[in-house]
């Protein structure tokens, strides 16, 4: 039992000085971390535009800034945000990697920024709850490569995702660095400078995917509701619209081939009318080439009419998965 006891008083021991480490590395990170965001945005000309009530860090590199405030130029608040993370950041000479995480993103008024879209009035709603977005990347300096994804989740209405590995930046990341171009200011070289150093970047895959969480639906029932003149003597108003897009929806899968065949995407109305027509509540569609697809080949192309040859050449498939 003595020894019991004393190997318990040991290993609390080791647990409290490990939690007193972890607190104090954590402590260290955090005052670290504030500095060098600050620093950042000094360097940018933004730091009288951001502000935060609280940040934390890790000492695995994970950095928590809670109760963002945006302003814009005007010093009038743009945004709002609940919280901004940066975690897995990497930045040197031949990389850089990392995530950004925003929740909470809100507009002056409560609302999320995208409430003001025409695409979320369509669905009959002018205020949405504040919305969400992760980013992550890791980019070969050296090489040009690159990963990219981003999700956009909006409550009420959908979540977005965009998946993206490309190659070839090179030229862009050259120009950056030798400050050819602006990072602050992208449009002043014109756009004949950006498709001259876009030309090289080529598609190694790609993937967007749409997940309706409310806004389908509520188009659907706004659509049914005033598109279709219903018959006094007929059945319930209901079913007489459930009926009239039925056919709808039935007409559309016999024109859509043909609307789609000049991008050589016919394969694709299945899964694109499942989705609109809200029997699917997802939409995906890849692209996997089987080699890279080079922008500055495939732009002409595209331009001149012969987009089955770019769609076959980035094997773009479609499904509700």
């Amino acid at each position: 039992m003595a020894r019991r006891t004393r190997f318990l008083a040991v290993a609390g021991g080791v647990v409290a000085l490990g939690v007193a480490a972890w607190f104090g590395t954590t402590h260290l990170a955090t005052q670290r971390a504030e500095a060098a965001v600050i620093d950042l945005l000094q360097q940018r000309g933004l730091r009288d535009h951001v502000h935060w009530r609280s940040l934390s860090a890790t000492p695995l590199g994970s950095v928590t800034l809670r109760e963002v405030t945006v302003t814009g130029p005007d010093a009038v608040t743009a945004l709002t945000l609940d919280a901004v993370t940066i975690s897995d950041l990497q930045h040197h000479a031949t990389q850089s990697r990392g995530r950004l995480g925003l929740r909470g993103v809100s507009a002056p008024d409560g609302n999320s920024p995208l409430a003001d879209l025409p695409l979320v009035h369509a669905g009959g709603v002018v205020a949405l709850p504040p919305m969400h977005a992760d980013v992550a990347w890791d980019l070969d300096r050296v090489q040009g490569d690159a990963t990219v994804s981003v999700a956009i989740d909006q409550p009420e209405a959908l979540r977005a995702e965009a998946d993206v590995s490309i190659v070839g930046l090179a030229p862009i990341l050259e120009a950056l660095t030798t400050g050819a171009i602006s990072p602050m200011d992208p449009g002043s070289v014109g756009p004949k400078v950006w498709i001259e150093l876009g030309g090289p970047i080529g598609l190694v895959r790609g993937r967007v995917a749409v997940t309706d969480q409310g806004h389908v639906t509520r188009s659907l029932a706004l659509h049914k509701r005033y598109a279709y003149a219903l018959d006094a003597q007929g059945a319930s108003p209901a079913e007489q619209r459930d009926a009239a897009f039925a056919q709808a929806v039935q007409k559309e899968e016999v024109d859509c081939p043909a609307a789609l065949a000049q991008f050589g995407a016919e394969d694709s109305c299945k899964a694109i009318l499942a989705f609109v027509s809200g029997q699917e509540k997802s939409l995906t569609v890849r692209a996997d080439p089987p080699v890279v697809v080079v922008l500055g080949q495939a732009l002409p192309h595209w331009a001149f009419g012969s987009r089955q040859t770019v769609m076959r050449q980035l094997n773009v498939t479609t499904s509700n998965d």
